[in-house]
């Protein structure tokens, strides 16, 4: 159980630095006048609600943030020109999703396993 819960914080601290980024890209971009940086405020509150979900149910925040994360990289992939133009999208949004879906799946397995033997 000590595993599984270590996962399920790395997952949440992952989310959690992501979500902060897009927090103090908010503020930075409402203090300097353009409007357009509250649209930041979307992504950590997105951040915020899979934070919490993916603390009461895992398995669930885990999978969608996988697939979240899945969807955003081929959007960006596909609407994008090329590799080089999607990276700055693909590691500051997709990559963060990957990283804590598939700890928070782990985590879930661990509490399971756990909970079993």
């Amino acid at each position: 159980m000590k595993m599984a819960k270590f996962l399920k914080i790395a997952a949440l601290a992952v989310l959690g630095l992501a979500g902060f980024y897009w927090l103090v890209m908010a503020a930075v971009g409402i203090a300097s006048g353009n409007r357009a940086g509250a649209a930041n405020l979307v992504q950590v509150a997105v951040a915020a609600l899979l934070g919490w979900l993916g603390w009461k149910r895992p398995l669930l925040a885990g999978i969608l943030m996988a697939l979240g994360s899945v969807v955003l990289a081929m959007y960006f992939l596909l609407v994008l020109f090329s590799i080089y133009q999607a990276m700055g999208p693909l590691l500051l949004l997709c990559a963060p999703l990957a990283v804590s879906g598939i700890l928070l799946i782990e985590a879930d397995w661990k509490a399971k396993k756990a909970d079993q033997g």
